[in-house]
């Protein structure tokens, strides 16, 4: 079609196998040209930016041939002011907004029924998210392949409007945790300080759960009914991480599922332990507390393999529960007791920083019968080991 050289109208709105062939660019005399569905990797990024009289629909498809922003710039997009419905697709399966800071609502993203990763990023004018958002009314399970769902950096975000009728299916773990990092995500949603929800959101199927920065209320609901809603519908819940939520109080344990593994909880200053929302019979792979100045009590936290307790200044006396085998205290300025459960075979003890410790457990005798690592730094009011020890 490039020899055609004198074509100046060219309509192919009614061709669906017809993909735009190479060297486009060469059809100097185009004037006009409608309906055109062009397929990245059979032309240049520059060849589509060459044509502005583009009429009706157009069409770009394998839009995962981009390499970069720099590249798709040379679209020259902003330029194709008769273009009435545009259509982008992409073949795999990943799909990123990111700053767009003028778009007032997002796309009907719920009706791709193969996206498996989503992440919306630095959209500065979205408030809320609607209906509009999962598709069309009649549409059974919005994004029913959606695995993996970040919203970050959102400033203005303040509503989530939910539909009740199990949108997000297949939330879930995606691989293996690499070894150096303590906790990863399936949905995220840090840097959004204003949203609160209505009502839960169906996340049956979720498998890792991250929520920061939300200084309004505790892990991004007013109620706290909501809160335990939100939680008792994790029914594979594995990896639950909860950062920088002021109005968290307490966590209730005892409605969590038993396939969590991983808590993670920082800098929540109001968190204090609650007896009465504890589940006994959990056991975790790991727990982390870091920064959660309220926590006095830290024997009525979960139990678990690896306990992690950094900087949680009010920190005055801790009991080593049932079952720990590693532990790591950090930087607790008023820690000055020790003591140890009875049936604990601790192999890694590593005590940093704890300036007011004014002695090791009683019973270090019998732990040291299964240590295999003890490291004490900067831990200036012990004297000596217990007798013993």
């Amino acid at each position: 079609m490039e020899n055609i050289i004198n074509l100046r109208h060219l309509d192919i709105s009614k061709t669906s196998c017809l993909k735009m062939p190479l060297h486009l660019s060469k059809l100097k005399s185009l004037q006009v040209l409608v309906g055109a569905k062009f397929l990245l990797g059979g032309f240049r990024m520059e060849d589509l930016g060459e044509i502005h009289n583009y009429f009706g629909s157009l069409s770009i498809l394998e839009l995962q041939n981009v390499g970069d922003r720099w590249n798709a710039q040379k679209a020259n997009m902003r330029e194709k002011n008769h273009v009435e419905k545009l259509s982008l697709e992409w073949r795999k399966l990943k799909l990123s907004l990111r700053n767009c800071k003028d778009c007032f609502s997002l796309p009907a993203l719920g009706q791709l029924p193969c996206l498996k990763f989503l992440s919306i990023r630095e959209m500065h004018r979205i408030t809320e998210v609607t209906g509009e958002f999962y598709g069309s009314p009649s549409s059974k399970k919005p994004f029913n392949s959606l695995e993996k769902l970040e919203f970050t950096e959102m400033p203005e975000w303040k509503q989530w409007h939910v539909l009740g009728k199990g949108e997000f299916p297949a939330l879930k773990l995606m691989g293996k945790l690499p070894e150096n990092i303590f906790f990863l995500t399936e949905l995220r949603i840090p840097r959004c300080p204003e949203l609160n929800l209505e009502t839960p959101i169906q996340l049956s199927s979720l498998k890792w759960f991250e929520v920061s920065g939300s200084p309004k209320a505790g892990v991004l609901f007013d109620e706290a009914k909501l809160f335990t809603s939100q939680l008792e519908g994790m029914k594979k819940i594995e990896d639950l991480c909860i950062s920088d939520c002021n109005s968290l109080t307490s966590l209730p344990t005892s409605i969590l599922s038993n396939t969590l593994k991983i808590i993670g909880i920082y800098r929540c200053q109001k968190l204090n332990s609650d007896s009465s929302k504890m589940n006994r019979n959990m056991f975790l792979e790991k727990l982390r507390l870091d920064g959660c100045d309220s926590i006095s009590l830290p024997e009525l936290v979960p139990r678990a393999c690896y306990l992690w307790i950094q900087i949680c200044q009010n920190l005055i006396r801790f009991l080593i529960p049932n079952g720990t085998e590693r532990l790591d205290i950090w930087w607790c300025k008023k820690l000055e007791i020790i003591s140890v459960a009875c049936r604990t075979q601790m192999t890694s003890l590593h005590i940093y920083d704890c300036k007011k410790l004014k002695r090791l457990p009683e019973r270090m005798q019998e732990l040291l019968l299964s240590l295999k690592e003890l490291r004490l730094w900067d831990c200036l009011e012990i004297e000596s080991f217990p007798d013993g020890g």
